[in-house]
Protein backbone atom coordinates (compact mmCIF):
# COMPACT_ATOMS: atom_id res chain seq x y z
CA UNK A 1 0.00 0.00 0.00
CA UNK A 2 1.40 3.40 -0.97
CA UNK A 3 1.10 6.45 1.24
CA UNK A 4 1.39 10.07 0.34
CA UNK A 5 4.87 11.47 -0.08
CA UNK A 6 5.73 14.83 1.35
CA UNK A 7 5.61 17.68 -1.13
CA UNK A 8 8.33 20.11 -0.10
CA UNK A 9 6.19 22.96 -1.43
CA UNK A 10 3.67 22.11 1.32
CA UNK A 11 6.22 22.82 4.02
CA UNK A 12 6.10 26.11 5.92
CA UNK A 13 8.62 28.59 4.49
CA UNK A 14 11.21 28.00 7.20
CA UNK A 15 11.07 24.23 6.72
CA UNK A 16 11.38 24.61 2.96
CA UNK A 17 14.71 26.35 3.55
CA UNK A 18 16.17 23.71 5.83
CA UNK A 19 17.68 20.39 4.80
CA UNK A 20 15.66 18.17 7.10
CA UNK A 21 15.02 14.49 7.34
CA UNK A 22 12.37 13.46 4.81
CA UNK A 23 8.91 12.40 5.85
CA UNK A 24 6.39 10.23 4.06
CA UNK A 25 9.32 8.43 2.46
CA UNK A 26 8.26 4.95 3.47
CA UNK A 27 5.95 3.06 1.13
CA UNK A 28 4.36 -0.05 2.61
CA UNK A 29 3.89 -2.18 -0.46
CA UNK A 30 2.34 -5.61 0.03
CA UNK A 31 2.56 -5.10 3.80
CA UNK A 32 6.34 -4.86 3.80
CA UNK A 33 6.87 -3.22 7.17
CA UNK A 34 10.11 -1.76 8.49
CA UNK A 35 10.28 -4.35 11.25
CA UNK A 36 9.27 -7.93 11.87
CA UNK A 37 9.61 -10.03 14.99
CA UNK A 38 12.87 -12.01 14.89
CA UNK A 39 13.04 -15.77 14.56
CA UNK A 40 14.12 -17.30 17.84
CA UNK A 41 16.00 -20.55 18.47
CA UNK A 42 13.38 -23.15 19.29
CA UNK A 43 15.44 -24.74 22.03
CA UNK A 44 15.31 -21.61 24.20
CA UNK A 45 12.94 -21.37 27.15
CA UNK A 46 9.74 -19.36 26.82
CA UNK A 47 11.04 -16.62 29.08
CA UNK A 48 14.21 -16.28 27.02
CA UNK A 49 12.18 -16.05 23.82
CA UNK A 50 9.90 -13.36 25.25
CA UNK A 51 12.83 -11.30 26.52
CA UNK A 52 14.52 -11.41 23.10
CA UNK A 53 11.30 -10.62 21.23
CA UNK A 54 10.42 -7.64 23.41
CA UNK A 55 14.00 -6.45 23.31
CA UNK A 56 13.98 -6.58 19.53
CA UNK A 57 11.22 -4.00 19.16
CA UNK A 58 13.03 -1.78 21.66
CA UNK A 59 16.19 -2.08 19.58
CA UNK A 60 14.28 -1.10 16.43
CA UNK A 61 12.98 2.02 18.15
CA UNK A 62 16.56 3.23 18.64
CA UNK A 63 16.77 3.40 14.84
CA UNK A 64 13.52 5.31 14.32
CA UNK A 65 14.22 9.02 14.03
CA UNK A 66 11.62 11.51 15.16
CA UNK A 67 10.65 14.26 12.77
CA UNK A 68 11.54 17.88 13.62
CA UNK A 69 12.92 16.87 17.03
CA UNK A 70 16.66 16.87 17.55
CA UNK A 71 18.71 15.40 20.36
CA UNK A 72 20.71 17.94 22.36
CA UNK A 73 23.80 16.75 20.44
CA UNK A 74 22.22 17.90 17.16
CA UNK A 75 21.37 14.50 15.72
CA UNK A 76 17.81 13.26 15.45
CA UNK A 77 16.15 12.13 18.64
CA UNK A 78 14.97 8.53 18.34
CA UNK A 79 11.78 6.90 19.52
CA UNK A 80 13.49 4.94 22.27
CA UNK A 81 14.89 8.11 23.85
CA UNK A 82 11.55 9.85 23.57
CA UNK A 83 9.66 6.93 25.14
CA UNK A 84 12.18 6.70 27.96
CA UNK A 85 11.73 10.38 28.78
CA UNK A 86 7.95 10.07 28.75
CA UNK A 87 7.97 6.93 30.89
CA UNK A 88 10.04 8.75 33.54
CA UNK A 89 7.82 11.81 33.60
CA UNK A 90 4.34 10.25 33.34
CA UNK A 91 4.13 8.38 36.67
CA UNK A 92 5.49 11.31 38.69
CA UNK A 93 3.05 13.79 37.15
CA UNK A 94 0.25 11.28 37.69
CA UNK A 95 1.12 10.75 41.37
CA UNK A 96 1.49 14.47 42.03
CA UNK A 97 -1.36 15.99 40.03
CA UNK A 98 -3.66 13.10 39.03
CA UNK A 99 -3.69 10.76 42.05
CA UNK A 100 -6.83 9.05 40.77
CA UNK A 101 -4.73 7.47 38.01
CA UNK A 102 -2.66 4.29 38.29
CA UNK A 103 0.84 5.74 38.05
CA UNK A 104 2.40 2.38 37.26
CA UNK A 105 0.04 1.89 34.34
CA UNK A 106 0.88 5.35 32.97
CA UNK A 107 4.54 4.33 32.99
CA UNK A 108 3.80 1.13 31.08
CA UNK A 109 1.71 2.96 28.49
CA UNK A 110 4.41 5.61 28.10
CA UNK A 111 7.03 2.92 27.54
CA UNK A 112 5.14 1.28 24.67
CA UNK A 113 3.18 4.24 23.30
CA UNK A 114 5.22 4.53 20.08
CA UNK A 115 5.95 0.83 19.52
CA UNK A 116 3.92 0.73 16.32
CA UNK A 117 6.47 3.14 14.85
CA UNK A 118 8.90 0.23 14.80
CA UNK A 119 6.72 -1.00 11.93
CA UNK A 120 5.78 2.23 10.14
CA UNK A 121 8.17 4.90 11.38
CA UNK A 122 7.32 8.36 12.65
CA UNK A 123 4.51 9.85 10.60
CA UNK A 124 4.68 13.60 11.25
CA UNK A 125 1.50 15.62 11.53
CA UNK A 126 3.04 19.08 11.80
CA UNK A 127 0.93 20.40 8.92
CA UNK A 128 -2.32 19.66 10.80
CA UNK A 129 -4.14 19.04 7.51
CA UNK A 130 -6.93 16.51 7.16
CA UNK A 131 -4.94 14.52 4.60
CA UNK A 132 -1.83 14.28 6.75
CA UNK A 133 -3.83 13.33 9.85
CA UNK A 134 -5.75 10.67 7.91
CA UNK A 135 -2.48 9.32 6.51
CA UNK A 136 -1.00 9.09 9.99
CA UNK A 137 -4.04 7.25 11.32
CA UNK A 138 -3.98 4.77 8.44
CA UNK A 139 -0.27 4.04 8.82
CA UNK A 140 -0.58 3.55 12.55
CA UNK A 141 -3.67 1.38 12.20
CA UNK A 142 -1.80 -0.96 9.87
CA UNK A 143 1.21 -0.93 12.15
CA UNK A 144 -0.93 -1.81 15.14
CA UNK A 145 -2.56 -4.73 13.34
CA UNK A 146 0.85 -6.11 12.42
CA UNK A 147 2.18 -5.67 15.96
CA UNK A 148 -0.84 -7.42 17.47
CA UNK A 149 -0.48 -10.24 14.96
CA UNK A 150 3.22 -10.81 15.58
CA UNK A 151 3.02 -10.48 19.36
CA UNK A 152 -0.29 -12.27 19.94
CA UNK A 153 1.60 -14.99 21.80
CA UNK A 154 2.57 -12.39 24.43
CA UNK A 155 -0.96 -11.33 25.43
CA UNK A 156 0.20 -9.09 28.28
CA UNK A 157 2.15 -6.92 25.87
CA UNK A 158 -0.44 -7.09 23.11
CA UNK A 159 -3.16 -5.95 25.51
CA UNK A 160 -1.10 -2.95 26.61
CA UNK A 161 -0.54 -1.92 23.00
CA UNK A 162 -4.20 -2.43 22.10
CA UNK A 163 -5.50 -0.58 25.16
CA UNK A 164 -3.20 2.36 24.51
CA UNK A 165 -4.32 2.78 20.92
CA UNK A 166 -8.00 2.42 21.91
CA UNK A 167 -7.65 5.58 24.03
CA UNK A 168 -10.47 4.63 26.40
CA UNK A 169 -8.62 3.89 29.64
CA UNK A 170 -7.91 7.16 31.53
CA UNK A 171 -4.23 6.33 31.95
CA UNK A 172 -3.84 5.83 28.20
CA UNK A 173 -5.52 9.14 27.49
CA UNK A 174 -3.33 10.88 30.05
CA UNK A 175 -0.17 9.55 28.39
CA UNK A 176 -1.37 10.62 24.93
CA UNK A 177 -1.81 14.19 26.18
CA UNK A 178 1.43 14.28 28.16
CA UNK A 179 3.21 13.01 25.04
CA UNK A 180 2.27 16.28 23.34
CA UNK A 181 4.26 18.19 25.94
CA UNK A 182 7.50 16.37 25.24
CA UNK A 183 8.35 18.33 22.11
CA UNK A 184 7.78 21.67 23.85
CA UNK A 185 10.24 20.91 26.64
CA UNK A 186 13.09 20.10 24.23
CA UNK A 187 14.01 23.77 23.51
CA UNK A 188 14.89 24.22 27.18
CA UNK A 189 17.71 21.70 26.79
CA UNK A 190 19.37 23.10 23.66
CA UNK A 191 18.57 26.80 24.17
CA UNK A 192 16.03 26.78 21.35
CA UNK A 193 18.48 25.77 18.62
CA UNK A 194 16.25 23.05 17.15
CA UNK A 195 13.11 25.18 17.36
CA UNK A 196 14.76 28.09 15.58
CA UNK A 197 16.19 25.71 12.99
CA UNK A 198 12.79 24.43 11.91
CA UNK A 199 10.34 27.26 12.63
CA UNK A 200 10.18 31.02 12.54
CA UNK A 201 8.17 32.60 15.33
CA UNK A 202 4.93 33.01 13.35
CA UNK A 203 5.02 29.40 12.17
CA UNK A 204 5.77 28.19 15.68
CA UNK A 205 2.76 30.07 17.05
CA UNK A 206 0.47 28.86 14.29
CA UNK A 207 1.29 25.17 14.41
CA UNK A 208 1.58 25.03 18.19
CA UNK A 209 -1.80 26.67 18.64
CA UNK A 210 -3.44 24.50 15.99
CA UNK A 211 -2.20 21.29 17.59
CA UNK A 212 -3.20 22.41 21.08
CA UNK A 213 -6.72 23.27 19.99
CA UNK A 214 -7.12 19.98 18.13
CA UNK A 215 -6.15 17.89 21.13
CA UNK A 216 -8.09 20.03 23.60
CA UNK A 217 -11.28 19.06 21.81
CA UNK A 218 -10.39 15.36 22.05
CA UNK A 219 -9.15 15.38 25.66
CA UNK A 220 -11.13 17.98 27.63
CA UNK A 221 -10.52 16.17 30.93
CA UNK A 222 -6.83 17.15 30.83
CA UNK A 223 -7.26 20.88 30.37
CA UNK A 224 -4.58 21.50 33.01
CA UNK A 225 -1.96 19.84 30.83
CA UNK A 226 -2.92 21.98 27.86
CA UNK A 227 -2.54 25.06 30.05
CA UNK A 228 0.98 23.81 30.77
CA UNK A 229 1.61 23.39 27.04
CA UNK A 230 0.45 26.97 26.44
CA UNK A 231 2.68 28.19 29.26
CA UNK A 232 5.72 26.42 27.82
CA UNK A 233 5.02 27.63 24.29
CA UNK A 234 4.77 31.21 25.53
CA UNK A 235 8.05 30.88 27.39
CA UNK A 236 9.74 29.43 24.28
CA UNK A 237 8.64 32.45 22.26
CA UNK A 238 9.79 34.92 24.93
CA UNK A 239 13.07 33.18 25.68
CA UNK A 240 14.23 31.83 22.31
CA UNK A 241 12.58 34.05 19.70
CA UNK A 242 12.78 37.51 21.29
CA UNK A 243 16.52 37.99 21.09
Amino acid sequence: MNFMKENISDRPPSLARVNIRPCYNFDMIDNQFKYSIPKIDKDLSDISKIIIELGAISEQLTKEERFLVDHISGRAENDAEHSHMLSRIAPIIAMRFYPQLDAGLTSMFATIHDDIEAYVGDTPNHLNSDGVIADKKLRESLGQKQLLKEYSHIPEYAKLAKDYEAQVIPEARFVRVLDKLMTVIMPFYDNGICTNKYWNVDEFKHYSNAKTERYKAEYPEFEKLFDVRDELNSKIIDKFYSK
